[in-house]
């Protein structure tokens, strides 16, 4: 159903990891998936800004409504990716547990993790941060790090599309 692939801390090219965006979005192009959806974040300015002169970026007002269009995507028979910051989450739950979950619609989320425990962030990060993965889980949500290097981007994604293959 849905597979979550954190960033944690910078994105590609934001100066965290050391994949570029051009790799990783070649690897979801070579899979299938499109479009990204998404709300933007400054981890995930590398993403965003590529994918806009790539394959599109569809910018939506708010997380709830990211994953509502994404999840049309994936009805319409493609494979959507959304893409947006771990503070967000809450808004995103209601679509998440009661459109994607009853349904088995499979999305691709891309979500940065803000406040991440044991990295210094802003104060309002801190508590989601702390709380992000668990959030996640309760939701019945997989999730897997950001890939660190070009190496790692296609079993990552291999394995996202494993178990959403697997739960829907």
């Amino acid at each position: 159903m849905v597979f979550v692939v954190f960033v944690f801390q910078q994105c590609p090219n934001g100066g965290g990891n050391m994949v570029r965006s051009e790799e990783f979005l070649d690897a979801l192009s070579a899979r299938g998936f499109s479009p990204i959806v998404g709300v933007p974040c400054s981890f995930l300015t590398g993403l965003i800004n590529t994918a806009l002169g790539r394959q599109g970026y569809l910018a939506a007002n708010n997380e709830g409504e990211a994953v509502a269009i994404a999840a049309g995507a994936a009805l319409a028979g493609r494979r959507p990716v959304v893409m947006f910051q771990n503070s967000g989450l809450g808004n995103a739950v209601s679509p998440l547990t009661s459109l994607t979950f009853p349904f088995r619609i499979p999305l691709l989320l891309i979500v940065t993790h803000r406040g991440q425990p044991g990295i210094h962030d802003e104060p309002q990060h801190e508590l989601m941060g702390q709380i992000t993965e668990s959030l996640l889980r309760l939701q019945r949500i997989e999730c897997a790090p950001f890939p660190g290097s070009a190496e790692e981007i296609g079993p990552r994604l291999d394995q996202a599309q494993a178990e959403m293959a697997r739960t829907q």
